[in-house]
């Protein structure tokens, strides 16, 4: 079993190379090569097969599954990996951030408040409930997310970015 777990885990670190890699072009745009996706796939579906009840393989699936635009598929992932590992933080963050791509703005919210109740130290979690809140006219309460997840860390340059572009739109 531990054989099987580390197996499945080196899977996910060559998924995460993988998705990594990107296309020739400026830093901003940092698209993963059609390369870097197939073999993504191609590794996610191979964890999955050697260790379906680990959580890891799951979120795996669900990140490579994000990246190709597959969103509800992703939500599926990550709520099966969420069923095997409930306290996980990143989990819901990365659930969240499915089911924002999917305009389900009220569920990402209550993901993002379980991912902060399991860690509340978390920037990226309170940067993107942030984001949630600012998509929902939630400004008031979007900025004090981002202030806390620069708080939390001062270097997190999207909280940073998002904070400010909050103020502008306040006025």
């Amino acid at each position: 079993l531990i054989l099987k777990e580390i197996s499945v885990k080196q899977l996910v670190a060559q998924i995460l190379v993988a998705l990594a890699k990107t296309e020739e072009g400026p830093a901003s745009a940092r698209i993963p090569s059609n390369e870097g996706r197939t073999r993504a796939k191609e590794l996610a579906d191979a964890a999955l097969a050697m260790g379906p009840d680990l959580p890891d393989a799951h979120f795996a699936m669900g990140d490579v599954l994000v990246d190709a635009g597959q969103s509800a598929s992703a939500e599926a992932e990550y709520r099966k990996a969420l069923a095997l590992s409930p306290n996980s933080s990143s989990g819901h963050v990365r659930l969240a951030n499915a089911l924002g791509l999917e305009e389900k703005l009220t569920e990402a919210v209550t993901e993002l408040r379980e991912a902060l109740r399991i860690d509340p130290k978390s920037a990226v979690a309170h940067t993107d409930l942030g984001n949630i809140l600012a998509a929902q006219k939630e400004t008031t309460e979007a900025i004090a997310e981002f202030k806390e997840g620069i708080r939390l860390s001062p270097d997190f340059i999207d909280a940073h970015n998002n904070v400010a572009i909050a103020h502008a739109r306040q006025g």
